[in-house]
């Protein structure tokens, strides 16, 4: 993995952002949505789901499972949770 890109742009840094750029706090940055076709692969997190792939935006298609996805995927459910 090169680099995570996030929206530049409103949008909401969750706690699964939060938790994946522990991960990758080096390897990111931000970049205007009009960047989408020279990305590889896209997602969106959420707290209840975690990492949701996003297939498609506007004319630019990506694989259904790119490999990124399913590392990320891995790294955040390998994540311990927190006692309460």
């Amino acid at each position: 993995m090169n680099r995570l890109v996030w929206p530049r742009a409103d949008c909401l840094a969750g706690v699964t952002m939060a938790l994946i750029n522990r991960f990758h706090n080096e390897q990111t940055s931000t970049a205007p949505v009009a960047d989408v076709p020279e990305m590889c692969a896209a997602f969106a997190t959420n707290a209840p789901v975690g990492i949701r792939t996003i297939s498609a935006i506007d004319g630019t298609r990506w694989t259904d499972e790119p490999p990124l996805i399913s590392a990320l995927r891995k790294e955040y459910s390998d994540i311990p949770a927190e006692e309460l």
